[in-house]
């Protein structure tokens, strides 16, 4: 980043912090031992986005990713693989609820990152026996931001 877009966002976070209101974030890095997010929410001027990157796998572009603000924050979740007539694996990532300021322009934490897989056939869900679906999940180390032009 420049000095002047430094000096610029700088500008930006005192201007927002006078103001006595909290700067929401509008970038997510996150990432586990072999994955990596990167998700960008909605704004007045853009739909959100993300990239997911998984080690030894293209990166999976997603474009308006499904967001749902809940009490604890923000649950983000979007399809990573599709299986015809077997099963349906998603990928949900709750983001806690950030707050930036003047003086903590970046904000790190922990979240969970949520595999689902779903079993599916053509012929509905009556078929199969057991649980129709099975999740695990892992602590993700996460990093959110204020970049300026967003």
């Amino acid at each position: 980043m420049t000095a002047f877009a430094l000096a610029s966002l700088a500008a930006l976070l005192q201007a927002a912090a006078a103001f006595g209101g909290p700067i929401t974030p509008n970038l997510y890095e996150c990432s586990t031992a072999d994955e990596s997010i990167r998700y960008a929410p909605a704004t007045p001027n853009s739909s959100a986005s993300l990239v997911y990157n998984k080690s030894g796998e293209a990166p999976l572009q997603v474009q308006a990713p499904k967001s749902e603000q809940i009490s604890v924050g923000t649950l983000v979740s979007f399809q990573t693989r599709l299986i015809a007539d077997k099963s349906i694996s998603t990928l949900s990532l709750l983001l806690p609820t950030v707050n930036l300021s003047a003086d903590t322009p970046n904000a790190s934490f922990s979240a969970p990152l949520i595999t689902t897989v779903a079993q599916t056939t053509i012929a509905g869900p009556g078929p199969i026996e057991g649980p129709l679906s099975d999740s695990t999940s892992e602590n993700a180390v996460c990093t959110a931001r204020l970049i300026r032009g967003k």
